[in-house]
């Protein structure tokens, strides 16, 4: 695979490490995770013209069924494809994050309000240890609410369950492991009774 990505240290949680991607040269066959957390594998690069002359594209296709209609391809400028598109992890990079989960520390408490604004604002360009502090942000309130027999809102709920989906399915594939080996260890690290 063609897709490096180099470890950094985390300065809020020394043994978490978080994965952030150089210039990448993506080829036929390498899996990346797009900017809404889509993992899509490179099915070929072509020359297209989309209205704006000819250029590269990467042609995509998704790993998974997800909400796209049968069929569905994802074109990706080839000169854009750094900032549009991420790595998928490797075997050790995913065992460190999986092994750093038990020390993220979440975001600050705020409001159910605030932090629907916040992580809307935040998803679309949040690297892996963000979205990790997401999820860890999530669990503890809902947590919390449910110890103090609160509900917990829709949108917590949605968003709890579809991050935590995307991040298992990266790791179910950067371990070659079936996603629910993988959901058990992740939910397990991140204090999630089971």
């Amino acid at each position: 695979m063609s897709c490096p990505i180099p470890l950094l240290k985390n300065k809020q949680a020394a043994d978490f490490v978080f994965f952030l991607t150089e210039v990448n040269m993506y080829t036929v066959g390498d899996k990346v995770l797009d900017s809404q957390g889509y993992i899509f594998v490179v099915e070929s690069i072509e020359e297209k013209d989309f209205g704006n002359g000819p250029e590269n594209y990467l042609v995509l296709a998704p790993c998974f069924a997800y909400d796209f209609n049968a069929g569905f391809k994802k074109f990706v400028p080839e000169s854009k494809a750094d900032t549009a598109l991420n790595c998928i992890l490797t075997e050790d990079q995913a065992i460190a994050l999986i092994d750093g989960l038990k020390n993220i520390k979440p975001f600050d408490e705020i409001t159910p309000h605030e932090r629907k604004n916040f992580f809307q604002s935040i998803l679309v360009h949040s690297d892996r240890e963000t979205v990790c502090r997401i999820i860890k942000t999530l669990v503890i309130s809902k947590q919390t609410r449910l110890a103090l027999h609160k509900s917990v809102s829709d949108y917590d709920q949605r968003l709890l369950k579809n991050l935590l989906n995307r991040l298992e399915l990266e790791l179910s594939i950067s371990l070659n492991q079936p996603k629910e080996q993988v959901a058990s260890v992740v939910e397990q690290n991140l204090g999630i009774a089971g």
